[in-house]
């Protein structure tokens, strides 16, 4: 056995099982329709990722360090969506299952991405404990010390991970992310009561009970993405133990969890918006504008309008939004006197 190679898409060389030639020719077909769904899911990953970073990246609202955290894991995501169109159509144009795999550059380019995908979890473990240790001034903090660390700490394990990396790491790495979900959780909840604690004895200030509520927020935002993120690390140790253990099938095993873990760089990408109200608002407009764009010779009026209308929901306040669930606090079809009816009532009584 080979205790090297067992970094994606190393194992190639260590495992019997890939091989061309000893392949049945209805094992080629079936992989060659797995190519093709893979295919689909990379052509459905790339704009997703695209639109991600435009939103991030325009946004205002994210501190800037996890802003560049998630810039990382979307721009990667994309790389890897790209790298793996790459194979899947050269794949297709050959109709070789095999040899595209084997392609250097692509073998590089794979395992760059796909390293920098997944280890962007633990720079997001530490950035949210930072947040949640640093409560009262870290919406201060806006250094570029943080990022420039971890970013040269993430390339340098990338290229090492090229030429290294052995079954031991990668299980090593799972059951640190074990450990890691587990202590996400916990800060999430104690942010929780402590943004509860702060509303019941308004001890804390406006701009600290703005970030307790970034936390809750980001917590509820990021819980579905670790979660993926445990699963592709998951799916990296099987991967390696299978190639490690010379199993048989391996070809088969190696591109189903390729398209598994595409879909859920997908699924990483649309939670990422979809669970934050904000960048959520700021991706609807996005695509609206886009679409805007395209139909606007043929429904000048209407698109008019509807861009007036996404424009005046984009610059509504966020005063007049819930911190954490980004809802209009003050319903827009009530009357402006029912309002104040209701502060002056709630006045008297605290009288």
């Amino acid at each position: 056995m080979n205790i090297s190679g067992a970094v994606l898409p190393f194992h190639f060389a260590n495992n019997s099982s890939f091989s061309p030639e000893a392949t049945p020719d209805t094992t080629v077909v079936a992989l060659l329709v797995g190519t093709v769904v893979e295919l689909l899911v990379s052509v459905m990953t790339v704009p997703f990722s695209t639109i991600n970073l435009v939103v991030i990246g325009r946004s205002s609202l994210l501190h800037p360090n996890l802003k560049m955290v998630l810039l990382w894991q979307s721009a990667f995501i994309l790389l890897r969506g790209i790298v793996r169109l790459l194979i899947g159509a050269h794949k297709l144009a050959l109709i070789d299952p095999f040899g595209p795999e084997m392609f250097a550059p692509y073998r590089l380019l794979h395992v760059f991405t796909f390293f920098n995908r997944n280890f962007i979890a633990h720079v997001l473990l530490i950035e949210r404990f930072m947040a949640t240790a640093m409560v009262k001034t870290y919406e201060t903090r806006r250094s570029w010390l943080f990022t420039s660390v971890w970013c040269t700490v993430v390339v340098s394990n990338g290229k090492a991970t090229i030429a290294t990396g052995i079954l031991l790491t990668e299980s090593f790495m799972l059951f640190f992310g074990i450990a890691e979900w587990l202590v996400f959780a916990r800060l999430w909840r104690f942010n929780e009561q402590r943004y509860k604690l702060s509303i019941a004895k308004s001890e804390h200030s406006l701009s600290e009970r703005f970030q307790l509520s970034e936390n809750i927020r980001t917590g509820k935002q990021l819980t579905p993405t670790l979660s993926f993120h445990f699963w592709m690390l998951f799916a990296s140790v099987v991967t390696a133990f299978w190639s490690y253990f010379d199993f048989p099938r391996f070809d088969q095993i190696y591109l189903a969890i390729n398209v598994a873990n595409g879909i859920t760089g997908l699924i990483i990408e649309t939670l990422m918006i979809t669970c934050h109200p904000f960048l959520k608002r700021d991706a609807l407009y996005t695509i609206h504008r886009i679409f805007a764009i395209k139909l606007q010779k043929n429904r000048v009026h209407d698109e008019g309008q509807a861009m007036k209308n996404a424009e005046k929901e984009g610059k509504k306040s966020i005063a007049m939004r819930d911190l954490i669930s980004g809802k209009t606090m003050i319903d827009s079809s009530k009357s402006q006197s029912i309002h104040f009816d209701a502060l002056r009532k709630s006045w008297e009584e605290a009288k």
